[in-house]
């Protein structure tokens, strides 16, 4: 009988001994971070904010939550055209987007692209309950050859009007985008985009 005793009491001395505190709960978990900046969508315009910055930043993820999966991409025309189509869908839209940004993260020491949205003074913008239609006038810069003394510089610019929907969660999303140019003479962001097409 002593013998179970002491055999029990040693048990307990080890278990105790082993756990530093046993009462005590748990260590939590390191935070989930994303990469780059990403605001809770929570108001429209932080749909843009975002897009500026995945593009910025170009982390494809971020610039995946902006868009609803029934997300439609149309411009106005290409000043060279390859295709006959005025627009895509989310998918292509999602592809070409993460083309552009694996080019550019992969030479980042020798190319870098700037893009800014600006309100639109001339067309405020417009919304209800889960619908949204923001005017931007867009510049987006790119320079290949950063460490030339002459680097190759465009700038693409033009208007954009973006369609957000307030989705199931009452978090904002990209359904519809479309793009113009400034002036016939003007490279715009389709003309960008395109390129990465081919």
């Amino acid at each position: 009988m002593m013998r179970y005793i002491l055999a029990f009491i040693a048990v307990s001395v080890l278990a105790v001994v082993s756990c530093t505190s046993p009462f005590s709960a748990r260590d939590s978990e390191d935070p989930y971070e994303t990469e780059g900046t990403f605001y809770t969508p929570v108001e429209p315009e932080l749909v843009l904010i975002n897009l500026e910055f995945a593009y910025n930043e170009t982390v494809i993820t971020n610039y995946a939550q902006c868009l609803d999966t029934v997300f439609f991409y149309k411009y106005d025309f290409l000043l060279f055209p390859q295709d006959s189509d005025s627009g895509w869908l989310y998918g292509s839209e999602m592809l070409l987007t993460d083309k552009i940004f694996a080019t550019y993260r992969s030479g980042a020491d020798t190319m870098t692209m700037k893009l800014r949205l600006t309100e639109l003074e001339s067309r405020p913008d417009f919304r209800e309950d889960t619908l949204a239609v923001l005017y931007r006038e867009y510049n987006l810069t790119t320079i290949a050859g950063t460490h030339r003394p002459d680097p190759d510089t465009i700038i693409y610019k033009g208007t954009s009007t973006f369609e957000v929907v307030q989705a199931d969660v009452s978090l904002w999303m990209l359904r519809r985008w479309e793009d113009q140019h400034s002036t016939p003479q003007d490279v715009g962001w389709a003309d960008f985009k395109n390129g990465f097409r081919r």
